[in-house]
């Protein structure tokens, strides 16, 4: 299978604290949900966890999943 990736609007890593190669993490991920939104870093955590899971399963159950501002993911 192929994952598809279509971006309406390209999200650069100077959204997040990464060097100019380097790949965003989950870890990138938790800790920019942990200084935006106030919650514990392992609350962070669990939740980016809990949203990469929904869209996983959402991805191999067939269906297109369309981040908002972003684009769409989905298998072929």
């Amino acid at each position: 299978m192929i994952l598809f990736l279509n971006t309406d609007i390209a999200m650069t890593k100077t959204h997040f604290d990464t060097k100019q190669n380097e790949t965003v993490t989950r870890a990138h991920l938790s800790e920019a949900v942990y200084g935006r939104v106030g919650l514990s870093r392992a609350d962070s955590a669990e939740m980016v966890e809990t949203v990469l899971g929904e869209i996983s399963d959402a991805i191999v159950r067939g269906e297109i999943v369309k981040l908002s501002s972003f684009g769409s993911l989905w298998f072929a």
